[in-house]
């Protein structure tokens, strides 16, 4: 199992002292912090490329400050005095996982005993009021760095075990939401996780663990041996976690989890183009997808006072690809339905605005579309649908098929993203979330001529029309019929070739 991690050299490597290693080897040099100065400082005094260890010993107490073990200072030795009695604390949400930390470890050859890293920006959860945000209080990217008797505390991502490998022992990693996550490549013996979801929230589920492994051929993977799982609140042991993209040269795969209640990939995003941020990228002919749920975490789960911005959780943009009982949770622009033809069964789409979203032709049958923006803002309003048909020569429209519409606010069924936008609610039971209008122009001296949307045969209180948009079309029967049958992104049969019956 050692050699799954590290030479046994280095494993072995625990100081009884600050001059004197286990295994013999001296440290060749002491450095002592006390509560007054700065550990940063400390480290910034190693030489660059420093080949033999250095102890940096720090005195009981709470250093308020970032520190960053540098890429050019490997074989520090890091001690406080006790995980009780030495911590690092810094609160910051701001940046990416990577500027936030308020501990970094870049360099190889690190071990560090006996102190506790806090990120404070939503710890201790009990007595904290800032919205829920990724917040993380460490983080290893060197490789052969080893954690004894030390302290992990935060709420969401506590922990970014991020590559390299690592050796954590008689450590306590404290949070709620991905709290351990990361490529690295680690073991986990006789370490304490616990779980802190329940504290604000009795009835919450968090995620212990979100491991990073993108390809079978990396090594990188979290065994946990002989810890001790516990605390408040009901936790998953972990859900997958990376960026998902199926290139365009890699047709006819069949991405199936356990169920969208079960498995899920989850990124936060909100940078580059839609095209760049999605935390699930389709771009291949002839895909299928099963019993998985992908969110981007960047504006979900949706909080008031939070910084919206644009945040795609899927982006489908190959042909004859399919969805069934998947799940895509975001809050604006969940759901890049890009182009090609697309059916999505039994899903559920969440979001606030525009979260369904493209050029695709697409059905949408017996999925759930459920509305989020009153979590946010209870006075606000979304918009469901934005379909962006660019001229009367392309097929593409979005058609949602006995589907069930709801939530938390109040929304429009869409607004055309383009001129010649196709939307058309069939048979769907639309909840009083919508509001009368049914639908809104994207700015208001948008010709609405050549818009194309609809509602057929739908229930519920917000179906009721008589106060609907003068351009809003009613469809002849036969368009009804070309429309709502499989036909309309189906003339050669592929749905039926699929792996499996939808």
């Amino acid at each position: 199992m050692v050699r799954y991690l590290l030479c046994a050299l280095f494993t072995s490597a625990i100081l009884l002292t600050c001059n004197t290693f286990t295994n013999g080897i001296e440290a060749i040099k002491t450095i002592y912090v006390g509560k007054s100065q700065s550990i940063q400082a400390a480290i910034n005094s190693v030489p660059s490329n420093n080949k033999n260890w250095v102890c940096i010993s720090v005195s009981a107490g709470v250093y308020k400050e970032k520190v960053v073990i540098p890429a050019d200072k490997p074989f520090i030795y890091l001690k406080g005095e006790g995980k009780d009695k030495t911590s690092v604390v810094w609160s910051d949400s701001f940046g990416t996982i990577f500027d936030m930390p308020t501990f970094s470890s870049i360099a190889d050859n690190i071990l560090v005993q006996g102190i506790t890293f806090v990120n404070g920006y939503n710890y201790p959860p009990s007595k904290n009021m800032n919205p829920v945000k990724v917040a993380v209080a460490a983080r290893i990217s060197g490789d052969q760095s080893a954690f004894y008797q030390c302290g992990f505390s935060g709420y969401q991502d506590t922990l970014l075990d991020d590559k390299g490998k690592h050796y954590f022992k008689f450590c306590t990693i404290e949070g709620a939401v991905d709290f351990i996550f990361g490529n690295g490549q680690s073991i986990y013996e006789k370490c304490n996780i616990l779980l802190n979801v329940g504290i604000p929230n009795p009835a919450s589920t968090g995620y212990i663990t979100a491991q990073a492994r993108k390809n079978k051929y990396e090594t990188g993977g979290f065994v946990f041996k002989f810890c001790n799982v516990y605390g408040k609140g009901h936790a998953f042991l972990g859900r997958a976690w990376e960026k998902v993209v199926i290139p365009a040269d890699k047709p006819f795969i069949y991405l199936k989890g356990e169920g969208k209640d079960k498995t899920s990939v989850v990124w936060s995003d909100s940078s580059g183009t839609i095209f760049e941020m999605p935390t699930f990228s389709s771009i291949a002919d002839n895909i299928l997808v099963s019993g998985i749920t992908f969110v981007n975490g960047y504006n979900y789960p949706p909080k008031k006072g939070m910084n919206i911005k644009v945040a795609v959780a899927a982006r489908i943009s190959g042909d004859q690809s399919a969805f069934y009982e998947c799940r895509f949770s975001g809050y604006q622009d969940t759901l890049l339905d890009d182009k090609g033809r697309h059916y999505f069964k039994l899903c559920t789409i969440e979001g606030a605005v525009d979260f369904i979203f493209g050029n695709g032709q697409s059905i949408y049958e017996k999925c759930d579309i459920s509305v989020n923006i009153g979590e946010v803002n209870p006075a606000g309003t979304g918009y469901i649908v934005a379909q962006a048909r660019k001229n009367k020569d392309e097929t593409s429209g979005f058609v949602l098929k006995e589907c069930n519409v709801y939530g938390k606010g109040h929304a429009f069924l869409g607004r055309p993203w383009y001129p010649y936008s196709r939307v058309i609610y069939y048979a769907s039971s639309l909840s009083n979330i919508i509001v009368p209008q049914g639908w809104q122009l994207w700015t208001a001296d948008e010709p609405m001529s050549d818009i194309a949307v609809s509602e057929e045969k739908c229930t519920g209180p917000g179906s009721d029309k008589s106060k609907r948009v003068a351009w809003e079309k009613t469809l002849t029967q036969q368009e009804v019929e070309y429309f709502t049958s499989m036909s309309y992104i189906d003339n050669v049969g592929w749905i039926g070739r699929l792996p499996i019956k939808i």
